[in-house]
């Protein structure tokens, strides 16, 4: 979960602009499964145990809770437009993730317990994520406000540098 300050919007003109008073947090949930391979490095490091990995799976990408203001064209009826400062909302959509990492762990003196610092690198594909977009204001056109959904383009890219203590059930 991180908090966003900066949103690009692609406009009618082809321009990507920013959102203006931009607020709210994206939050990505995903389901992985990973392969690690410990590396045999004994000799060379002592108990510490490198390690590599790679993962596969799921993320979506929940930015239900960001806003921001912009300026849209708004489709009508008769091929008219409307344009007009806009609220910009955004949704939730999921695609294939993947992650690598690199870390070592250090046994502790608690049999199976273990030190670890690691490095993940996280990312998704692109997510069709649904844009709402609603004229501000109290201007109504043939007695509604004029209103819009659509779908953006996001991908999820994220490092983490973590330490943690892990225990193996059947340590070797």
């Amino acid at each position: 979960s991180n908090g966003v300050a900066d949103v690009l919007t692609r406009r009618t003109n082809g321009l990507l602009e920013p959102l203006t008073n931009v607020n709210g947090r994206i939050a990505t949930y995903s389901v992985m499964s990973n392969a690690i391979y410990d590396i045999p490095a004994a000799r060379m490091f002592g108990p510490v145990q490198p390690y590599v990995g790679v993962g596969v799976g799921y993320g979506w990408l929940n930015l239900s809770g960001v806003h921001g203001n912009g300026y849209g064209t708004f489709d009508l009826p008769e091929n008219n437009t409307y344009t007009a400062s806009d609220s910009v909302n955004f949704g939730t959509a999921g695609a294939f993730a993947y992650q690598g990492l690199i870390g070592a762990s250090l046994p502790l003196s608690l049999h199976g317990l273990k030190l670890g610092v690691e490095y993940r690198f996280f990312g998704t594909t692109r997510a069709d994520v649904p844009v709402t977009r609603v004229a501000l204001g109290n201007n109504t056109v043939n007695g509604v406000i004029p209103s819009s959904l659509a779908h953006n383009d996001f991908n999820a890219r994220d490092n983490v540098f973590m330490l943690s203590l892990r225990y193996d059930f059947n340590p070797r």
